[in-house]
């Protein structure tokens, strides 16, 4: 193996993407803070829809709007998350009830 192939291999291997490794840091810092939220949000969404909206089309839409809705204005906390948890719960509970009436 020559010693360029080598380095092309090693670039390959690191953890930092080459398109990244030009940017400034504090834009690097930036994306990488946009990555974690968007991943933190399809996480949420995910666990909220497995836990009540099974199937629930309409329900699953309000799930990923009251996520969205959390995420751009609490803070992330165990106690702000509890809550979203239970007025999701009651919106599921109150759909249930609607549906159970008719």
């Amino acid at each position: 193996m020559n010693s360029a192939t080598a380095k092309s291999q090693a670039s390959k291997g690191s953890a930092v993407p080459s398109h990244l490794s030009r940017m400034s840091e504090a834009r690097r810092t930036k994306l990488e803070e946009i990555q974690k939220r968007e991943q933190l949000k399809g996480m949420l969404i995910t666990k909220f829809r497995n836990k009540y909206g099974q199937g629930d089309g309409s329900l699953q839409a309000y799930i990923d709007n009251e996520v969205l809705r959390f995420l751009n204005s609490n803070r992330l906390t165990e106690t702000n998350l509890k809550g979203l948890d239970e007025k999701i719960q009651l919106e599921k509970y109150t759909r249930e009830k609607k549906e159970a009436i008719l």
